[in-house]
C-alpha cells in the first residue's frame, strides 16, 4: 500500500507518469477502490488539484481494464462503495449512506451470481441487507414505506438463510434487531408484540464477535433512532426483555 499513498502525493502534485508507476502496485480490487476513494478525499480537500487528479484516474482506469478487468469489476465497485459508506456514516449523512448501502447490496448480488463466486459473498451480499435496513431507518424513519422495505429486505435475508439451512451466517440474529425496530415505528396491531419477541430472540442467541453485550447493542441501536429525531415508545426495557425468560 506505501507505493499507492505516493501514487496519491503524485497525482496530487499533477505528475501522471510518476503517478501511475506507483499505481501499477494495484493487484486487488479492493486496493483500486482504495485508491479511487482516497482520489476522493484528496479532490474535496484540495480543489484546485481536483482537475489534476480526475486526469489520473482516467488514465488509471483504463491501464487496469487493460491488464486485469477484474482490478475494475464489481468487486471493486463493492469495496469502493463500502469505504463511501463507511465515510458517509462517519459524518452522519444519512441519505448518502443509505444510498452507498443499496451499491454495497447491488455490487455483492453481482459479485454472487458470477461463475464459482466465493462463498463470501453470500455473506457480504447479507451484510448489506443489514446495512440497507439499519440506514432506511436512520434516514427515512417517517415514511411508512420505508417502514415496510425494512421489514421486507429483513424478511428476505431471513428466509434466504431459512430455505439455505448449510450456510452459517454469524451475523443472522442481527436481521432481527432491525426488524423490530421497523415493526415497533410501524406500530399495526401485533407489531409491538413481535418486536417484543424478536428482541428476547436477539437477547437469548446472539453471541458478537466483538464481546459487545447485546442490552448494549440494542440500546445503542436505539440512541442513534432517537439522535435522527425517532420519538421511542415505552416499552419494557431491554432488561426486563431478558429477564423475562429467567
Amino acid at each position: 500500500l506505501k507505493t499507492l499513498y505516493i501514487g496519491n502525493l503524485n497525482a496530487l502534485a499533477g505528475d501522471e507518469v510518476e503517478a501511475l508507476a506507483d499505481y501499477g502496485g494495484i493487484s486487488t480490487a479492493d486496493q483500486t477502490a482504495e485508491t479511487f476513494f482516497m482520489m476522493d478525499l484528496m479532490s474535496e480537500q484540495y480543489p484546485a488539484k481536483k482537475d489534476n487528479i480526475n486526469n489520473v484516474r482516467k488514465q488509471l482506469l483504463t491501464a487496469l481494464q487493460t491488464r486485469n478487468p477484474r482490478l475494475v469489476g464489481p468487486e471493486a465497485d463493492y469495496w469502493y462503495a463500502v469505504k463511501k459508506q463507511t465515510y458517509h456514516s462517519a459524518h452522519a449523512n444519512w441519505d448518502s449512506t443509505l444510498a452507498w448501502s443499496r451499491q454495497m447490496l447491488k455490487s455483492a448480488k453481482t459479485c454472487l451470481d458470477l461463475p464459482r463466486a466465493d462463498e463470501i459473498w453470500i455473506s457480504y451480499w447479507l451484510d448489506a441487507h443489514i446495512s440497507v435496513a439499519f440506514y432506511l431507518l436512520m434516514a427515512e424513519w417517517k415514511q411508512p414505506a420505508s417502514l415496510d422495505a425494512v421489514i421486507q429486505i429483513s424478511r428476505a435475508a431471513e428466509d434466504y438463510l431459512s430455505s439455505h439451512t448449510d450456510f452459517y451466517y454469524t451475523n443472522r440474529e442481527l436481521i432481527k434487531t432491525n426488524l423490530a425496530h421497523a415493526l415497533v415505528l410501524r406500530n399495526n396491531p401485533g407489531d409491538r408484540e413481535a418486536a417484543i419477541d424478536l428482541y428476547r430472540q436477539f437477547m437469548l442467541s446472539h453471541s458478537s464477535s466483538l464481546g459487545y453485550d447485546n442490552i448494549d447493542i440494542l440500546d445503542k441501536d436505539i440512541r442513534d433512532l432517537k439522535s435522527v429525531g425517532v420519538k421511542w415508545p415505552e416499552l419494557p426495557t431491554f432488561q426486563q426483555i431478558q429477564e423475562q425468560e429467567r
